[in-house]
């Protein structure tokens, strides 16, 4: 069972939790962060939805996923990083690009900037069919035909 903290809409706790699939309550949100790793060449390393998850399957990807009770954003995107990728990064190597206020979700972006020659191998976990490097070119093509995740603030990432 998943615990989520509940947020009002400027992203502060209201003192309770909600368990992962009950509805969320109005006025009530919760913390989700996207994760994209790039590297010095203008990469990023984007993944394959398995064809076995609930939501989006077989679908390309940032890393991604909802913070679970007590965790802060950034210890949220280093977890799903190791849950999803099998990488773990140093804290200081991520930065907060933005933070989008949805229908019932408070979303945190996240960049962590690697270098080519030292860029992690990852070992995707059963959420994850498939890993390569892109371009943000290549990002969009792939949301033109139908392939890519459709995020709405893609012109947020650095080049």
């Amino acid at each position: 069972m998943e615990l989520w903290d509940v947020l009002d809409r400027d992203g502060y706790k209201k003192g309770r939790v909600m368990v992962r699939g009950d509805e969320i309550q109005p006025g009530d949100y919760h913390l989700v962060v996207h994760v994209w790793i790039r590297n010095d060449k203008g990469e990023y390393m984007i993944q394959k939805r398995s064809d076995t998850v609930e939501q989006w399957p077989g679908i390309w990807a940032a890393t991604g996923g909802s913070v679970i009770a007590g965790e802060d954003s950034l210890s949220g995107a280093v977890r799903e990083l190791g849950e999803e990728m099998g990488l773990s990064l140093d804290r200081s190597t991520f930065r907060r690009l933005m933070r989008q206020t949805r229908k019932t979700a408070i979303v945190d972006v996240w960049c962590a900037e690697v270098a080519s020659e030292d860029a992690p191998s990852p070992c995707p976990g059963p959420e994850v069919s498939e890993i390569m490097w892109v371009s943000k070119q290549q990002i969009e093509d792939m949301i033109a035909r139908g392939e890519f995740f459709p995020y709405d603030y893609l012109e947020i990432l650095p080049d």
